[in-house]
């Protein structure tokens, strides 16, 4: 079995606590000697260079330790995605390889399902993709730590008809267990739920009311409890 040891603070940003998303902050990850060489949002965001409540895309749900690199686990998931994903960013420092800190971005892997019918949404087709994007320092591929290895952090959620004049996107949370499940039957690495608390949950929250009509309505759907899968990477 593969044990790690984490311990990651949330440092907040004043005035950036709110009541439709966790708290936004910084995640510092400790070495075996305890000291604090990797930090990183704990949100990806929808623009670069802008650290703001309105800039926040999705939290930081899965963790993929061990041996991780982000065309890895892209290759044994679904692929790399370059047409139909916009690209988010998140901000990161690893002292490892640099003081300096850096924005990285990325597209995601994605797996497309037809016509699923969603517990928490009305029925009705809704072909839709699993998409998670994936972090690291953009030389490497991978944080390093001495605890876990060479890591990747991931944000998921679900983009449900978006080719199509109806678009949405489904919650992280939904979307990381579904990830999780697909890594358990298709691809067969070690993981473990609900690995460690990120300050990150996000209540049952629609950023409009849901409708399948009219034509171009788009539809945004937050949930997620606060805590990341672990995956570990042989």
């Amino acid at each position: 079995m593969f044990i790690v040891v984490v311990a990651a603070f949330l440092i907040p940003v004043p005035a950036k606590a709110w009541d439709d998303h966790g708290q936004l902050g910084i995640v510092w990850v400790a070495d075996n000697d305890s000291t604090y060489d990797e930090g990183w949002w704990n949100f990806d965001f929808v623009e670069f260079d802008a650290v703001l409540q309105e800039n926040v895309d999705r939290p930081i749900s899965m963790f993929f330790a061990g041996n991780a690199e982000v065309d890895k686990i892209k290759d044994a998931m679904w692929g790399h995605e370059e047409l139909t994903a916009n690209p988010c960013y998140l901000l990161l420092k690893d002292y490892s390889y640099s003081s300096s800190s850096e924005w990285v971005s990325d597209k995601g892997t994605k797996e497309i399902h037809s016509h699923i019918s969603y517990p928490r949404y009305p029925d009705g087709p809704s072909p839709d993709f699993d998409h998670m994007r994936l972090y690291a320092p953009s030389a490497w591929d991978h944080f390093y730590n001495s605890n876990l290895g060479y890591y990747v952090l991931g944000t998921n959620h679900c983009d449900i008809d978006e080719i199509a004049p109806l678009s949405a996107n489904a919650d992280s949370e939904f979307a990381s267990d579904r990830a999780l499940l697909y890594i358990n039957d298709h691809v067969g690495w070690y993981t473990q739920e609900d690995w460690n608390y990120l300050y990150n949950a996000e209540p049952v929250d629609m950023d409009h009311e849901w409708k399948w009509t009219p034509p171009g309505y788009n539809f945004h759907y937050y949930y997620n409890d606060g805590y990341a899968h672990l995956v570990i990477v042989p």
